[in-house]
């Protein structure tokens, strides 16, 4: 550690009390020492040995760490473990996962001294942390990513060891005992009942974190196989919403809509705002090496669209056969509503082949969070209403609220997201007039300016320049430029 981030250094001799004697230079040089072994930098303080050498090196002060400890303990000098110490804690077992894992595994530097891990006072801090049930508005519909897609759209930044974020180290004074060969028996016995309390309680931490949309302070801390699950997760979730939106009063063929429904560039668009980098506060960037050798999200720019603007009268044939009515056979039962559909799915979790046990939120807090009235699926239900463009689900949205845009429906920026997902061959404008007749006519001046600081007309740019050429990103705006 860099002798000036530990303490103050010595400006002459005579702040060094070199002519005083050996007792009279602890008491003249206690309040450096103090601060030296108590003072937090970066989160952190000095260990004993750090503060022994730096006596040494800096002000010729020779002496034992046993004689600093007893000197601590007559002084009354002690550190007290503060909330940074036990997150730091909490998330350093967690990030240590394994079988059989104990917190009797744990022990911790206390005024130089190794002692086992206070256990009742960090239950007592993980008992005070209360989870937050109140959902960020249209989160569970910004998941239009898989793993592999995601990390590529994410900033660059070749100074940090992840993109993420530097991930969190495990503090100097918390030692976690390497684990031994384990018998097939002790592992399946799973973790000791006092870790598994930990795991328990980081979970629904990390779930109040997801509900607020504290992205990026949820998954620097997070292991890269949580991460992955927990992003392929919602992600299905997401695909599951879309396919329901934008088949939403046509009869599906097969039940389990997402495997027949064909990806389109607006659904994976790596360089929207609409996905969960917006919550990270990072801007889209192009796909790394190692991502796109995984998963290829690329598709070739389009010169020509439907548009008929591009087309003659004579080669432009309508063809209506994916927009006739089906009708409901005699005795059916009424079908539920669109947001039924989606709490009833999150609910069973059958969108997805990953046990809710396997994900690193706690399932029960979401549930939680998805219960009132209005429903807090209300936003993602128009969000997804508006990025698979059926008009005619925006407009039972619509009826279903009393003929009323949803509270709050300004967090979602509806037009600037119907212009991020413009389909031209089909809807086209369509979604633009339905949003302008439903919502009050001030509302496209009020909010013509969403996160980012586009405008409406900016986001459709945006979305055309994407679709027909093959302009870089960070040509189009600096917000896509990656460091």
């Amino acid at each position: 550690m860099d002798p000036i981030l530990i303490g103050p250094l010595p400006q002459s001799d005579d702040e060094r009390f070199l002519s005083c004697s050996y007792e009279e230079r602890w008491n003249r040089l206690k309040p450096v020492i103090v601060e030296i072994y108590t003072r937090r930098r970066n989160g952190r303080t000095a260990t004993l040995d750090q503060v022994v050498q730096f006596m040494r090196t800096n002000y010729s002060f020779h002496a034992a760490a046993t004689e600093y400890r007893r000197r601590f303990r007559d002084w009354g000098v002690s550190k007290r473990m503060v909330k940074e110490d036990k997150d730091a804690i909490t998330s350093a077992l967690v990030r240590r996962k394994r079988p059989a894992a104990s917190v009797s595994d744990a022990t911790t530097q206390h005024d130089g001294e190794d002692r086992p891990l206070d256990y009742r006072n960090l239950k007592r801090h993980l008992a005070s942390r209360k989870p937050c049930l109140k959902i960020a508005p249209g989160l569970l519909s910004s998941w239009n990513l898989p793993y592999a897609a995601f990390v590529s759209s994410l900033p660059k930044n070749p100074g940090e060891p992840s993109p993420f974020g530097p991930l969190g180290p495990t503090p100097d004074y918390l030692h976690i005992q390497s684990p031994e060969v384990l018998t097939p028996g002790r592992a399946a016995a799973g973790p000791s009942p006092r870790m598994q309390l930990v795991y328990d309680k980081h979970k629904e931490h990390c779930t109040s974190l997801f509900l607020q949309g504290h992205l990026k302070q949820l998954v620097v801390n997070m292991r890269k196989e949580d991460r992955s699950t927990m992003v392929n997760y919602f992600h299905d979730f997401y695909m599951r919403g879309f396919t329901l939106a934008k088949n939403w009063g046509r009869e599906l063929p097969n039940p389990n809509p997402t495997q027949e429904f064909a990806l389109t560039p607006q659904m994976w668009n790596a360089a929207s705002p609409w996905t969960p980098s917006a919550f990270l506060n990072l801007s889209s960037g192009p796909s790394s090496p190692e991502a796109s050798s995984a998963t290829n999200i690329s598709y070739p720019p389009t010169q020509l669209c439907k548009w008929s603007i591009h087309l003659s009268s004579e080669s432009y044939i309508y063809d209506d056969s994916d927009d006739r009515e089906v009708i409901a056979p005699p005795n059916s039962e009424p079908r539920s509503s669109f947001l039924d559909s989606l709490h009833q799915s999150m609910a069973s979790n059958d969108f997805t082949t990953t046990p809710k046990e396997h994900l690193p939120l706690a399932p029960d807090l979401i549930a939680k969070s998805l219960e009132g009235s209005p429903s807090p699926l209300q936003l993602d239900a128009w969000k997804l209403a508006i990025m698979a463009g059926n008009t005619e689900l925006l407009n039972q949205l619509f009826q279903d609220n009393e003929a009323s845009p949803p509270a709050g429906i300004e967090a979602i920026h509806p037009f600037h997201l119907a212009a991020a997902f413009l389909d031209g061959g089909h809807q086209c404008c369509e979604v633009f007039t339905t949003l302008a007749r439903m919502l009050p006519p001030i509302f496209a001046f009020s909010h013509n300016t969403d996160d980012l600081g586009h405008t409406i007309l900016d986001a459709l740019l945006v979305s055309v320049l994407r679709s027909h050429t093959s302009i870089p990103p960070d040509t189009l705006c600096k917000q896509f430029v990656t460091a």
